[in-house]
C-alpha cells in the first residue's frame, strides 16, 4: 500500500489520498510525508467502515478483507474497487457480489506484482501466431522479502487453500508437489520454486488460448539493484508458433528497486485507467482483470528499458 501511494503521488501530485491503516501513528506520519494526504482508522466489522460522510473516488484494498465489506462500501458509493489479495480460488464471493450490482467497476488484480508481468507477457505474446505454453517465474532475493501484508496473503494461499491452479495441456489442474519445477535463470543456477495459484493463470489463458499456463515463485540471490540493494527478477518463457515453426523464447525482467516497487507500478496504472487519469475517459461499469483493463503496449511504454 505504501509504494502504491508513493508512486500515485509522484505521478499525480494533485490527487488527494487517504491512508486507512491499523497503525494510525505510522499512517499519519506517512500521510504527512506524502503530502496532500490524510490518515483515518477503519472498522471492518461495520458496513460503512466507520467512514460515514467521507467521499472517495476509488477504493484500493491492499489487504485481505475476509468479509468483503470494503467492496460493499465501494458499491454503496458507486466507485471503482481494486482487489489485490484474492487468489484464483478466492474470487467467487466478489464475483457474486458484482453480478447482483454490476454498476460498480471491480478490478480483480490478485496477480503477481499487480499484473505487471502478465501485461508484459501479453505484449510479447503478439509476436507469436499461436501459443502453446506460458511460464512466469518470480525470483525474490532473501534480502528483499514481500511486505508483511503480502507475506500473510501468500502464507494463507499456500497453506489454507487448495494446491496451486495451473493449466496443463489444455486442462485445469490442482498441481501436486511432484509437479513443482525450478525456475530457469539465464547466467544463474536454476532456483528451486513452488507453483502459485494466483489470477495470472486465468488472466493469461483467456486472451491467449495457450494450452499450458503456470506461475512459479522462488527465493534466491539476485543481481544487485539500486544503491546496492537487492533487485528483483521475473522470468518469462513462451512457446508457440512463429515463422512456420514452434519456438521457445525466454526473457528476464528486472526491477532494481525490488519486488514491492515493481508491483506498485502496475497497480497505479490500473487505478489511473479506472479513474481516467491517463487522459482517456474513466473505465465504465464492469468486471475487470488487469488484462482487460490495460493496454499491453502502453504498459510496456511506461516501463524503463
Amino acid at each position: 500500500g505504501r509504494k502504491i501511494a508513493e508512486w500515485l503521488r509522484a505521478r499525480h501530485p494533485g490527487v488527494s489520498i487517504t491512508i486507512a491503516a491499523r497503525d494510525q501513528a505510522r499512517a499519519r506520519k506517512f500521510a504527512d510525508d506524502l503530502g496532500n494526504a490524510d490518515a483515518t482508522p477503519i472498522d471492518l466489522s461495520r458496513a460503512g467502515l466507520g467512514l460515514e460522510g467521507r467521499r472517495f473516488s476509488i477504493v484500493i484494498a491492499a489487504f485481505k478483507d475476509h468479509a468483503h465489506r470494503s467492496f460493499r462500501f465501494a458499491q454503496d458509493r458507486g466507485v471503482p474497487y481494486i482487489a489485490l489479495s484474492e487468489a484464483a480460488f478466492e474470487i467467487a464471493p466478489l464475483v457474486a457480489m458484482h453480478t447482483h450490482r454490476p454498476e460498480t467497476p471491480l478490478a480483480l488484480i490478485g496477480h503477481m506484482h499487480g499484473g505487471l508481468p502478465a501485461m508484459i507477457v501479453l505484449a510479447l505474446s503478439r509476436r507469436f501466431a499461436s501459443l502453446d505454453s506460458i511460464t512466469l517465474g518470480a525470483v525474490f532475493d532473501p534480502d528483499d522479502p514481500l511486505p508483511p501484508g503480502a507475506e500473510q496473503d501468500m502464507a494463507r494461499i499456500m497453506k489454507a487453500g487448495p494446491p496451486p491452479l495451473a493449466l496443463v495441456d489444455g486442462l485445469w489442474h490442482w498441481l501436486r508437489p511432484e509437479a513443482m519445477q525450478p525456475i530457469r535463470r539465464t547466467g544463474w543456477e536454476d532456483a528451486p520454486a513452488e507453483a502459485v495459484g494466483l489470477t495470472d493463470t486465468l488472466g493469461l489463458w483467456a486472451p491467449t488460448g495457450a494450452r499450458s499456463v503456470r506461475l512459479d515463485m522462488a527465493v534466491a540471490p539476485t543481481a544487485p539493484g539500486a544503491n546496492g540493494k537487492p533487485g528483483h527478477e521475473v522470468m518469462i518463457e513462451i512457446t508457440g508458433q512463429a515463422q512456420d515453426s514452434v519456438i521457445t523464447r525466454r526473457w528476464m525482467v528486472t526491477d532494481p528497486d525490488g519486488n514491492v516497487a515493481f508491483g506498485a507500478k502496475g497497480l497505479v496504472l490500473a487505478a489511473e485507467r479506472l479513474l481516467g487519469l491517463d487522459g482517456k475517459p474513466a473505465a465504465g461499469a464492469g468486471l475487470y482483470f488487469v488484462e482487460t483493463l490495460l493496454d499491453a503496449e502502453r504498459v510496456l511504454a511506461e516501463l524503463p528499458k
